[in-house]
Order: C-alpha cells, then structure tokens, then sequence
C-alpha cells in the first residue's frame, strides 16, 4: 500500500499535469491546489512566471534582484507519519538552462511550529532533459519522522535569474520495513 504522502503529492502533480495555462506567480499563490512558489520579499524581488501545457508539466522562468535569502517551490505532502529508515524519493524529468542542484526540504507541521528536514541529496539538473533521482532515508532525529502531522515539499530555486524546465515528476516513500539491509562493508569483503 503507497504511503499516505506519496499518494497526495502524486495527486497534486496529476492535477498540475492536467492544467493548460500560463501566468505569473504570486508568492504563496497557488498554481495550482497544493503547488505554490514562495520567496523573499524583504530582502529580494521575483518576477515568476509559469507555464503548463501538454508534454510539459511546468516551465519557470525568473527574473531575480537583490538577495532573496529563499526561492521556493513547494509541494503539499499532506498529513502522514514518517518513521526512522523510511526512504523518501524524487524523481523529476528537468532541464535548466546551466547546470544547478536544487536542494530540497520537508516542512512539518508540529505543535511547537514548523520544522524542517533538509533532504540528504539534491536534484542535479543540466542544461538537457533528464531523468534526476534524490533519495532521503528518515533519521530518527529529522524533524520528519515522528507521529502523523502535515508536510510539505520545497524545492530550493535558484536565488538569481532561471529557466526551468519539468516534464515529469514523482514523489515516493519507501517504508522501512520493505528497505533491504544493506550487506555491512568491511575491508576484507571488498579486497575480493
């Protein structure tokens, strides 16, 4: 059975890939229910525009100035429970116009305010379409893991001018009980 969060940021990404339109963004105005850019506004000024249209699920384009301290783009994760050694993952079929990692963080709601997990890998993109994977397994000490809360997804921009290109993209959660062991490393192991 897919995870609770799996399944809603799947649902948002099939009602973005549903959308025929193109506009410029506000910050916090959703693109579309549970898809939302979010910057810096004290500190930096962004033009964001998107595009959504069969083929591509959503282009970007910004014009940055001054020094936004965050440029975001968030996905709703929706409420669930994450626990230690469970295997988040994304899949994004993206281009940019140069080379960049995007890192990527989960905000979760707590009683005590939202924390974050900052996710262990980036997403790579490149300047030609490809197929990038990020994989995060859940510490006990992520502000992730723990009892059912709501999340959300953020995607770090880049904080200067950009084109940004994304064709497909998936949200996964492995449990940790359906993670394999990984066999332990040992010297004499690897020296055949």
């Amino acid at each position: 059975m897919n995870h609770s969060c799996e399944i809603f940021a799947n649902g948002v990404i099939e009602t973005l890939a549903a959308l025929e339109a193109a506009g410029k963004a506000e910050v916090d105005g959703r693109i579309v229910p549970g898809l939302h850019p979010t910057w810096d506004e004290e500190e930096g000024a962004v033009a964001l525009s998107y595009r959504a249209e069969p083929g591509t699920l959503l282009q970007l384009e910004a014009q940055v100035s001054g020094a936004p301290r965050w440029l975001t783009l968030n996905i709703d994760l929706g409420p669930g429970a994450f626990e230690a050694g469970d295997v988040i993952g994304i899949v994004a079929d993206i281009a940019g116009e140069a080379e960049d990692m995007l890192g990527m963080f989960i905000r979760s709601t707590t009683q005590g305010g939202d924390v974050d997990t900052e996710l262990a890998e980036p997403l790579f993109v490149a300047a030609q379409q490809r197929v990038a994977a990020a994989l995060h397994v859940v510490a006990p000490q992520d502000g992730v893991a723990g009892s059912e809360r709501f999340h959300m997804l953020g995607l770090k921009l880049p904080k200067r001018d950009f084109r940004l290109e994304i064709r497909g993209l998936r949200v996964f959660v492995r449990p940790a009980a359906e993670v394999p062991e990984a066999p332990a490393m040992t010297l004499a192991g690897t020296a055949g």
